[in-house]
């Protein structure tokens, strides 16, 4: 393959990643909904990243791989607690108060920070293209979503909880740049994870509330 035909293909799945990912954090915010109505409100996060370390830990074992040390393992390991412990509880708080469609509209807003962000650190090229691309499919999603948005009448503070960690996950996606590309995905994520799960379930703990729910009705 030549290396215009591989740059083309690389560029091809970076694109598609992230629609599919986008796709699942649309359904957590579901999930965390209904999970919510279940168990009180830090349990699901700890539970749900908890359950991820302990499915991609093992596959880190098997496949090996480069870790980061010194003050890189230290940077990675604050931006995994910036997205898998901060974040994901913001996430969580946020939909006790507001609708999962407005927080999806909230959320939506990530791409267009992370835009701005990496724009204004020189991180990467602002284009014509990339604003219009991430405009228009925030546009899509707020006439989707425009219909079911109405919420109650307090739940501007869910939506401004919401906004926090957009910002949160966009400073991650500036922060984790590098990084990421240094160290094989499972490595890299196993050592995001680890720290937060650590972060989460010490928050849980000292809040009196369970770490772990796992005997939930079948739906949750």
């Amino acid at each position: 393959m030549t290396g215009a035909g591989a740059g083309d293909r690389r560029e091809l799945w970076g694109s598609l990643i992230p629609i599919v990912s986008s796709a699942a954090a649309g359904a957590s915010l579901v999930a965390d909904r209904l999970a919510l109505a279940e168990m009180p409100q830090l349990t699901p996060t700890v539970t749900r990243i908890a359950i991820a370390l302990a499915l991609i830990a093992p596959l880190v074992l098997a496949i090996g791989g480069r870790w980061p040390r010194g003050r890189e393992l230290v940077r990675v390991m604050a931006l995994g607690i910036l997205i898998f412990a901060l974040a994901q509880w913001l996430v969580s708080l946020s939909l006790v108060f507001t609708t999962v469609a407005r927080g999806a509209i909230i959320f939506s807003t990530v791409s267009v920070m992370t835009l701005v962000a990496a724009a204004a650190l020189g991180v990467e090229r602002l284009t014509l293209a990339k604003v219009a691309g991430v405009l228009l499919a925030t546009a899509g999603v707020v006439l989707a979503m425009g219909g079911g948005a109405a919420g109650a009448p307090d739940a501007w503070r869910g939506d401004l909880i919401m906004l926090a960690a957009a910002i949160a996950i966009a400073a991650y996606n500036i922060g984790a740049r590098g990084p990421s590309r240094r160290y094989p995905p499972f490595v890299f994520i196993t050592a995001n994870m680890a720290p937060a799960v650590l972060v989460l379930a010490f928050a849980t703990a000292a809040s009196g509330l369970p770490v772990l729910a796992l005997d939930l009705p079948a739906p949750v």
